[in-house]
């Protein structure tokens, strides 16, 4: 068995070293395959089980191939930017397909040599595509698969990795966001007087890498060492803003705006102007001479520049708002086809552009839809707009509030009894009075239908009295508390309860005749004769329906028979009594008898007594004679009518007078210029506007005042009635500023000691840019680098000379893909021939626990197996992931001159095998002998 097992050994031998000899091979022929990595053989021993402490049995050797995975080759130099090595243990992820499906299996390689396919996918030599996390173009890797919101980056999956491709870079453009300006100001000199302008002309590119340009222009305000700034909005913008440096929100330094026109519009197109989209007013272009103010003509053979001051002058005129500074609206200088717009502190302006079309619907303006140009901060207005009313624009001051202007505070006498509690009076307006004259003659049940401040007071005439009438009515009116009533005479006057508030005046006080209710009566009872014992009777009894002017007669006729009764009744005598309004059948027969009564009092119808009672008149005679007795009277009732009446009634009404915003804020600006010489000059730094467009002056303004007592306090005023700016936003404080504070401040060493003005906002441009905004969505504002505070590295102010030192400014023009760059970061940067970046993809680095253990397959890449463990996603730069090497590639790790020496070694115990074998052959080939 030992011989035999002795050959086995000696075939183990070959095995083995013909393994050695393949790995070497291998090794050999991939000595210049990138990122191969050498294979080498170990050997282990096969033992058979020793028998007999005497006697060895042969065992032999096996091969155990390893491959060196994790070893580090040599990096060398490659002039491809696609070629890439990984300085450390990680892994390239790769596909064999460019678009991976679930049947593509993705798999590691150390092979870096990718170049484009035709189609722009990077494929390395192999045939296997990179695969990369998409970035936006801040270098934050994004989805894949659109429809993903969530990133996960230890997922190999088309959702989140795709081959990386070149081709569909496209070009990029970008945007201006920061423009540094150097410049000497003259400090002296004709160009350093107040008004004098100096211009920086720069050039900025939009979102879409159009070149736009813009000026800077500083002008020399009439305090030392100051200069305002101002930017026109570019040509084909709309507005142009520009910030402050307040924080945490920025103000506003100015805005500006701008219409271009470029064709007359249509007859019936229109353009709305004004604070907002609610209050602008409309203009309309017609065909023909214009019938108000508001139509601008467009045929005659008018110039388009025809049309465009025409549209200026219109605004000006109808919207008084454009008459606070007449810079707000202007024809453009030099170009008569534009409107140019500066906001100066007044309030926003709204531009309204959606139906400024020509005839076909076609845009006629290089603006389009609506634009905003934004209220200048008070901090930087020439002046400060105080818009009187309140929210509502109806609600005044109350009595004894104050408000301090320019260091001097004035009381609002709102109850006009001269007196205010603090300050200098300020006299309230003149309250709305109305005259109410009860003219003609007055029947009784006149009904007088009267509206007053909205509410309807009736009343009825008791009698015929006008003064009764207007101090029925008057009564009736003073339960309104808008208003309060007085009646003097037939006249009635009605005055404004409340300062400041109007009422409509009178109406409808024509009286009109009362419709009777229903038939009224009167009947007399047979008369009872004297008998010697009782006196003579006789009683008349009032019934039915007793209207107001029915008119009951009585007729006291002499005695049964001729006779007279003693003490000289009057024959004929009538006794009348008029129903008044609500009388009933009771207060008929008392005014019935009071009649009687006092006749009976004044001597003239002696000879009997009366009394009434439940609307029973009773007369009984004074003597008790047989003969007397009261004949069968005559009884009268002339019943009211519901005929016309035929005395009409007039009403006569005093112009109105109302308590307006107009008439107080006339009060206001009289008491200012008759108490402050300074805002007095020239009668213009106080003026008074109406904003409102309605007819009534309902604002102040005050121009800038070069001291420091001019701020206005508004805390006085109560809340509901505190001015506001003048398009209606509340002021900030109850502190308004109404000094200005310049763009530039110089110090007197000629460097900048402050500067207001921090960045640019363009919006609407025409050609579909970006607005510089900040907003979501939009590109970034413009920041504005004069130079630093306290040093001449920007603006400075020397001498008599203007000069430009310096313009700088970021962005570019549209620019094609040039190239990439790749960091050891793994980052994919993607060059344009303008000289911009951007990042596009996130080379991701896979790693392994036992990297030896993944599974070798064609094409110098491997597969994970479990031996391997799972793959790690890892950023390149991070841990054990390793970095990427632009333009290297990772050699192989072979070494020739050790394989060419293992393979003398390989090949001599080779050959020692076979000696093995030839031998033991040998040994049994004499051992055949011996039986022969």
């Amino acid at each position: 068995m030992s011989l035999y097992g002795a050959l086995f050994s000696g075939v183990s031998g070959l095995t083995a070293q013909s393994s050695a000899m393949g790995a070497i091979s291998d090794n050999i022929t991939n000595v210049s395959t990138i990122g191969y990595k050498g294979t080498t053989v170990n050997f282990q021993t096969l033992v058979t089980k020793q028998t007999s402490s005497t006697f060895y049995s042969a065992g032999g050797v096996q091969s155990k191939p390893r491959q060196q995975t994790d070893v580090q080759g040599l990096l060398q130099a490659s002039t491809s930017s696609t070629d890439i090595a990984l300085s450390g243990g990680g892994f390239y992820v790769v596909n064999q397909s460019n678009r991976p499906g679930v049947s593509d299996p993705y798999l590691f390689t150390r092979a870096g040599s990718f170049i484009q396919d035709d189609q722009g996918y990077l494929k390395n030599s192999a045939g296997y595509y990179l695969q990369g996390w998409p970035t936006d173009a801040a270098g934050v890797v994004i989805p894949s698969n659109n429809n993903l919101t969530i990133t996960n980056q230890n997922i190999i999956s088309s959702d989140y990795v795709e081959s990386i491709n070149l081709n569909r870079v496209g070009g990029t453009a970008a945007a201006t966001n920061n423009v540094g300006v150097g410049a000497n100001l003259p400090a002296t000199g004709a160009t350093s007087e107040p008004g004098s302008t100096h211009k920086t002309d720069v050039e900025f590119f939009d979102s879409l890498g159009s070149a736009n340009n813009l000026s800077i222009v500083y002008t020399k305000t009439a305090n030392r060492n100051n200069w305002d700034v101002s930017v026109a909005p570019p040509p084909g913008t709309a507005v142009a803003t520009l910030r402050d440096t307040q924080t945490p929100t920025q103000g506003i330094y100015a805005s500006s705006g701008q219409v271009e026109f470029t064709a007359i519009p249509a007859a019936n197109s229109s353009i709305k102007i004004g604070f907002d989209s609610a209050s602008a007013l409309t203009y309309t272009f017609v065909n023909g001479a214009p019938t108000t103010g508001f139509e601008i003509q467009v045929d005659g053979s008018k110039t388009l520049s025809q049309v465009v001051s025409a549209l200026v002058a219109a605004t000006k005129a109808q919207d008084k708002a454009f008459s606070v500074d007449n810079t707000r609206i202007a024809v453009k200088p030099g170009i008569t086809t534009a409107i140019e717009f500066n906001e100066t502190g007044v309030g926003t302006i709204f531009v309204d552009l959606s139906n400024t079309l020509n005839a076909s619907g076609g845009v006629v303006t290089s603006q389009t839809g609506t634009f905003t140009v934004e209220q200048q901060d008070n901090l930087y207005s020439d002046f400060t707009m105080l818009r009187f009313g309140g929210t509502n624009g109806t609600t005044l001051p109350n009595d004894n509030d104050t408000i301090v202007i320019h260091g001097t505070t004035y009381g609002f006498d709102m109850n006009g009894d001269g007196i205010v509690a603090t300050g200098t009076v300020v006299p309230r307006g003149v309250a709305q009075v109305d005259t109410v004259n009860i003219n003609g003659i007055v029947n009784v049940g006149d009904i007088f239908n009267a509206t007053v401040a909205g509410a309807t007071y009736n009343f009825t005439a008791a009698n015929t009295s006008a003064s009764s009438v207007a101090t029925g009515l008057a009564a009736l009116i003073n339960a309104n508390t808008a208003i309060g009533a007085t009646a003097s005479g037939s006249a009635i006057t009605i005055t404004s309860a409340t300062v400041g508030t109007a009422f409509a005046s009178p109406t409808g006080l024509t009286p009109t005749s009362f419709a009777p209710a229903g038939v009224s009566t009167l009947t007399q009872t047979a008369p009872v004769a004297a008998d010697g014992t009782i006196a003579s009777t006789v009683a008349y009894t009032v019934g039915g329906t007793v209207d107001a002017g029915d008119v009951f007669t009585v007729t006291v006729d002499v005695g049964a028979g001729g006779t007279a009764l003693t003490g000289g009744v009057t024959a004929g005598t009538a006794f009348t009594y008029t129903a008044q309004s609500g009388d009933t059948a009771t207060t008929v027969a008392a005014g019935l008898t009071a009649a009687i009564q006092a006749g009976i009092t004044a001597g003239t119808e002696a000879g009997y007594t009366v009394a009434s009672a439940a609307g029973v008149v009773t007369l009984t005679s004074t003597s008790v004679v047989l003969n007397e007795t009261f004949a069968a009277g005559v009884l009268a009732i002339a019943p009211a009518v519901a005929a016309a009446n035929a005395d009409a009634t007039t009403v006569a009404t005093t112009a109105n007078i109302p308590i307006s915003l107009a008439s107080l804020m006339a009060s206001l600006e009289a008491t200012i210029e008759a108490n402050d010489t300074v805002l007095a000059t020239t009668g213009a730094r106080v003026r008074t506007f109406d904003l409102n467009n309605d007819g009534n002056i309902d604002s102040i303004a005050f121009s800038t005042v070069n001291n420091n007592a001019n701020d206005i306090i508004t805390s006085g005023i109560t809340s509901l009635a505190r001015p506001l700016d003048g398009d209606k936003t509340a002021y900030a404080s109850t502190k308004i500023p109404v000094t200005t504070e310049s763009g530039i401040t110089f110090a007197s060493d000629g460097v900048p000691a402050n500067f207001n003005v921090s960045n640019l906002e363009i919006l609407n441009f025409s050609d579909g840019a970006q607005d510089m905004s900040n907003a979501t969505g939009s590109g970034k504002r413009i920041t504005l680098d004069f130079g630093t505070v306290g040093e001449s590295n920007g603006l400075y102010q020397y001498g008599k000379v203007y000069k430009s030192a310096f313009i700088s400014q970021n962005g570019s023009a549209f620019g094609t893909f040039s190239g990439v760059t790749i960091g050891k970061d793994g980052l994919v940067t993607a060059k344009f021939d303008n000289g911009e970046t951007r990042k596009i993809f996130q080379i991701p680095i896979a790693t392994f626990v036992n990297p030896n253990q993944l599974d070798s397959r064609s094409g110098n890449v491997w597969s994970a197996t479990q031996n391997s463990g799972d793959y790690t996603l890892r950023l390149a730069d991070s841990g054990p992931a390793g970095q990427v090497v632009q333009s290297t590639l990772e050699a192989s790790t072979v070494d020739i001159g050790a394989e060419f020496t293992n393979m003398i070694v390989v090949q001599r115990a080779y050959s020692a095998s076979t000696k093995i074998i030839s031998t033991a052959d040998q040994m049994l080939e004499e051992l055949m002998r011996v039986k022969r």
